[in-house]
Order: C-alpha cells, then sequence, then structure tokens
C-alpha cells in the first residue's frame, strides 16, 4: 500500500487568484446556459476593453511638515459679559433655572395659588437652593 504525501503550495496572490478564476470557469462553464455563456464572454471583452486607470499610493519617504512655532500665550483676562450673547454654559443654567421655575409657577396657578412669591421663595419650593448670586440676579433680571 502506498502512502499519499500531502504536500503544500505556496501561491503568490495573482496565482491565487488565477487559480480562483480558473476554477469559477469550470464551475460556470459546467453548469450555465451556452447563450449565458456567450452573453457573459461578450460583456467580458467589453469590460477588458475599457482602460481602467487606477492611482497607485505614493510612498513619500521625505521629512514630515515642519509644524509652525506657537505663540506664546497670553493669560486671558476675565470681561463682563452678557449671558444673553453668551452661547455657553451660563446660558443653559439660566435656562435650566427658569424651565424649573416656569413648571412649578405653572402647577401652582393650576392648583389654584395666586400669592405672590418672591424669588427666593421660587427657588427654596423648587429645591433650587445652589443657585448662584450670578445666577439670581440674571434671574431676576428676566
Amino acid at each position: 500500500m502506498q502512502k499519499r504525501r500531502s504536500q503544500i503550495f505556496i501561491l503568490s496572490s495573482s496565482e491565487y487568484r488565477n487559480l480562483l478564476s480558473v476554477e469559477r470557469e469550470i464551475l460556470v462553464s459546467t453548469t450555465m446556459d451556452p447563450a449565458l455563456l456567450r452573453e457573459r464572454e461578450a460583456f467580458k471583452k467589453r469590460a477588458l476593453s475599457n482602460p481602467v486607470v487606477e492611482k497607485k499610493k505614493e510612498k513619500n519617504v521625505s521629512e514630515p511638515p515642519k509644524k509652525k512655532p506657537k505663540a506664546p500665550s497670553q493669560p486671558k483676562q476675565q470681561k463682563d459679559f452678557n449671558y444673553k450673547t453668551h452661547s455657553g454654559g451660563v446660558l443653559s443654567i439660566i435656562l435650566v433655572f427658569l424651565a424649573k421655575i416656569v413648571k412649578h409657577m405653572k402647577q401652582r396657578h393650576l392648583n389654584g395659588d395666586s400669592y405672590p412669591l418672591s424669588l427666593e421663595e421660587i427657588l427654596d419650593e423648587t429645591n433650587q437652593l445652589d443657585v448662584g448670586i450670578r445666577q439670581k440676579i440674571d434671574l431676576l433680571n428676566e
């Protein structure tokens, strides 16, 4: 009895692609209708006749681009600003406070409570005791 020796073939990528295309050709030719095979071959000829331009990646081993030197940063002075023109955290904090106050005042109105409240009382009833002085001034201006 003869032993079969397994052989390992090392193929390049182009050889592997060629092998796959041959396998596909064998599979297609044994199972497809002859008219479809003729159409397929005509399509292949038309596709191969059109030139294809592929850009290859350029490998530049040139120097890395030089970075611009940064100018020394000067400490910024804090200016007084109007939160209405500022689109940042201050505006969002004030809007959150206002939303809670409006919701609470609406509920009071629906409950029939009509007596006036000061800002401190409103903040106390809405459990917003961590409001800073600057935010209180802004809320009073609203």
